[in-house]
């Protein structure tokens, strides 16, 4: 089963994200920021990141950065409300 760190600080697309990737038999897990998010990466084996960039602390960007270094072929997908991530 293919499982899938979601990185989301706001709740509610948190919950619609994991409500919708469980139900298509995915595992999800789940964090609120950058060092929860980066934890959970490092513990357990993840397939997927899909990473808000405008995360309280540390930003998406910075997260990218840390788990790029930590796991360079981990696939990630950057969700943003953002025009513009320059």
């Amino acid at each position: 089963m293919t499982h899938v760190l979601l990185i989301e600080d706001d709740a509610r697309i948190r919950d619609i994200v994991e409500r919708g990737l469980s139900a298509r038999g995915f595992t999800v897990s789940t964090a609120v920021d950058s060092r929860g998010g980066v934890e959970i990466a490092r513990k357990l084996d993840v397939d997927l990141v899909l990473l808000d960039l405008v995360l309280p602390g540390k930003n998406g960007l910075a997260t990218l950065d840390e788990l790029r270094a930590m796991k360079p072929r981990l696939p990630v997908i950057a969700l943003t409300a953002l025009a513009d991530t320059t």
